[in-house]
């Protein structure tokens, strides 16, 4: 068993001159240089996804039970033991090293993801030979594995989809944004671009779970939730359309747009699932002004002898999943005036109702605020 510096140190030597093997991965040393860490354009994609990483914090919880944290997760009739799975990464000796094809990486790559209780995805590329080599692997993986179908032309779609039924993994991917690498255009067989229509088609090409990667933003989203229709879950579905102006914050349980002029948000939205009804936690906590959010914002004085309830948008007995969620609905982010009869009467039952309907029907998504 090496240790860490040991794997870096031999890392370096055979992963070619591209990649620096950098203690962090966060593409600077290798920008415009590799896809991926290295990103497209100017180069700094990874780098701000970094960044922005640094913002996520985990709390610890040592008011439980003693024992061992379950982090499995199932996803499309699978457990895994992680909810972490391997990137699909193609022309291997091209973008990295010389010493490996993508043959000899994938049989090294899905294997150790099976064998340590996750998954990888594969690469393609435009020699069919790539994608053979990847669903051999995954099939000797007992299907353990995701192969990524690049966006070519529909008739090469259509024969790759073929050979991917016949290996029988568990879902298939596409990483539709690869129709904005200039080079695939102009290869043989050549990729581009594709219609609600065409990823429909694609998806009836077989009986596998589909999954559309590179949308990013809500309206493509939506656009490729119109077309996969309930074979996936896309995050952030539940967000209304919004553009620039709006000071738009997330929180563990919930997402709001925050209006610095009325003091209130104009929405909250997020997503219950029968598990999170479920939920345990009680503590009832002050309410706060959001750290995460710019002044002018609420405060306690605002609602102080005004009459008016604060009124919680989405609702505590919503986030009782976790402690986390539980203090964070209590921010004036999602809170708005109401009058005390309305508060405990007509909204409470209209929130008890979408519990119910999260426990009969698996999840269902709230947009909720002022009038």
């Amino acid at each position: 068993m090496k240790d860490f510096s040991e794997v870096i140190a031999a890392a370096r030597g055979r992963i070619g001159d591209k990649c620096k093997a950098c203690p962090v991965c966060n593409g600077a040393a290798c920008r415009n240089s590799i896809p991926g860490p290295g990103a497209k354009g100017i180069g700094d994609s990874a780098m701000r996804n970094y960044s922005a990483w640094q913002a996520v914090r985990l709390n610890m919880d040592t008011i439980c039970a003693s024992g061992d944290p379950d982090m499995s997760l199932e996803l499309f009739g699978k457990k895994f033991a992680l909810p972490v799975f391997a990137g699909p990464v193609g022309a291997v000796n091209l973008h990295y090293s010389d010493l490996y094809t993508d043959a000899t990486y994938n049989d090294v790559l899905v294997k150790a993801c099976a064998d340590s209780g996750i998954a990888a995805f594969t690469g393609d590329g435009v020699d069919i030979k790539v994608m053979q080599a990847a669903l051999a692997a995954i099939s000797k993986a007992g299907g353990t594995g995701v192969p990524t179908v690049k966006p070519w032309d529909m008739e090469t779609v259509a024969s790759k989809m073929k050979l991917v039924s016949e290996a029988a993994p568990f879902a298939v991917a596409m990483d539709i944004d690869a129709a904005g690498l200039p080079f695939l255009k102009g290869l043989n067989p050549p990729a581009g671009s594709k219609t609600v229509e065409e990823l429909k088609e694609i998806c009836a090409m077989d009986d596998l779970a589909d999954l559309v990667a590179g949308c990013f933003s809500r309206r493509p989203d939506r656009t490729a939730f119109s077309a996969l229709e309930e074979q996936v879950v896309i995050p952030g579905l539940e967000i209304p359309e919004c553009d620039d102006s709006e000071d738009i914050v997330t929180h563990i349980g919930y997402t709001a747009s925050y209006n610095h002029r009325t003091l209130v948000p104009d929405w909250v939205a997020y997503e219950l699932t029968a598990d999170e009804v479920d939920g345990t936690w009680n503590t009832s906590y002050p309410f706060s002004r959001d750290p995460d959010v710019a002044n002018p914002k609420a405060s306690r004085e605002d609602y102080s002898n005004s009459g008016w309830d604060k009124g919680h948008m989405a609702p505590r007995a919503d986030m009782k999943w976790s402690a986390q969620a539980l203090e964070e609905s209590f921010y004036f982010t999602n809170v708005c005036p109401q009058n005390r009869s309305m508060n405990s009467g007509a909204w409470n039952r209209i929130e008890m109702l979408a519990r119910n309907v999260a426990k009969r029907y698996g999840s269902v998504y709230i947009v909720c605020g002022p009038m």
